[in-house]
């Protein structure tokens, strides 16, 4: 069977909504990937304004391309949004979150093999090794760090402009607005919005947004647009930078953070514009933003960078967490059997969960 005919019968094969969606997303990434590698390795005259403008247009032509066949989420934190907060039924989350992938990855290949060669022109020309410190420069292309290289290395010390917890809001808060626009302009109840215009109302939305986050995190709001495309760098030659540059924020920027805002923003979304919402899926999305915030506002967050389990019996006492110039109890460590503690240095101690620590000072 020639080649082309297997393809088109694996294609007819999926289901419609399978098809939308990596549909959809393939073009949302191939179009705004595409104008970046325009604007990284051929120098054309793009700016920031014309990058953002692609990526708005771009989904709005994937969103009236599809959403007739998938509803055109093309975003999983979109999709788990959409599963807590609408009738969407949850069982077709993986696979929606699967053809996202594979959209997204797919493009990044096309993008690859039409400006693969401008790029390997452009790291000779500025003595970039592929792979090596210095080389987020063309990955950008594909993948998206903090903050924003700008086609340019990252030196350490420009690294320090963005910290992780800044990121981390950024994409949260960036994410959770987009969300807020596709409940409310996609709503029934609101009478004043766009109606079969919405689509290109929530492209014009990402161009904004892109416009105000770009300079810091690259805007992704994306967990597909992100890490499909950035597996694909890694594999492309980056080896293992587009994972290591930012260390854990590959995951915690690019994945979590637009995932708890994409369910921020479908509570706003929800409680506007419906009566009936989950509210076991509301309460999950504000506390998990409100830990959110507590962790970026905190002086003392950091990055997590060490885990050491010590016993109640080596260390113990009342503990409080500091914010500002306020302390507030928190726990008692006798109580626990076994925490998770690290950087223990004198009166203070750290305490870590997940990712990231909280800094406690005791009485």
């Amino acid at each position: 069977m020639p080649t082309w005919l297997a393809t088109g019968k694996v294609w007819h094969m999926m289901s419609p909504w399978f098809r939308g969606e990596l549909l959809g997303t393939f073009l949302l990434v191939f179009f705004g990937c595409g104008t970046v590698a325009t604007s990284v390795a051929l120098e054309a005259p793009v700016g920031l304004f014309q990058v953002a403008i692609v990526w708005g247009l771009g989904l709005s032509v994937a969103i009236f391309l599809t959403g007739g066949l998938s509803g055109a989420h093309l975003n999983p934190a979109i999709t788990l949004a959409m599963a807590c907060f609408t009738d969407f039924p949850s069982k077709r989350i993986p696979g929606y979150i699967l053809a996202q992938f594979l959209g997204a990855f797919l493009a990044a290949g096309a993008v690859y093999a039409l400006f693969g060669g401008a790029i390997h022109q452009f790291e000779v020309d500025r003595g970039i090794r592929r792979g090596h410190v210095g080389s987020e420069a063309s990955a950008m292309i594909f993948g998206e760090y903090y903050p924003n290289p700008g086609g340019q290395p990252l030196p350490e010390e420009r690294q320090r402009y963005v910290s992780h917890g800044r990121a981390l809001f950024a994409e949260f808060l960036g994410t959770a607005l987009l969300a807020l626009a596709v409940f409310g302009f996609m709503a029934k109840e609101n009478t004043g919005g766009p109606s079969a215009m919405a689509p290109l109302a929530i492209g014009l939305t990402l161009s904004i947004l892109i416009c105000v986050f770009a300079p810091l995190t690259m805007a992704g709001f994306n967990p597909a647009r992100d890490l499909a495309p950035r597996l694909f760098s890694s594999l492309a030659g980056w080896k293992m930078l587009p994972f290591s540059l930012n260390g854990l924020g590959w995951l915690t920027v690019y994945v979590l953070a637009p995932c708890l805002g994409a369910l921020t923003g479908g509570v706003l979304g929800s409680r506007l514009f419906r009566s009936k919402w989950n509210w076991q899926a509301g309460w999950l999305a504000v506390t998990s933003a409100a830990a959110l915030c507590v962790c970026v506002f905190s002086k003392s967050y950091k990055p997590l960078k060490q885990q050491v389990w010590l016993s109640p019996r080596e260390v113990s006492g009342t503990f409080f967490y500091k914010v500002g110039d306020t302390l507030f109890e928190v726990l008692t460590l006798k109580t626990f059997k076994h925490i998770l503690v690290g950087g223990i240095d004198g009166f203070s101690g750290r305490l870590e969960f997940g990712v990231v620590n909280f800094a406690f000072y005791e009485a």
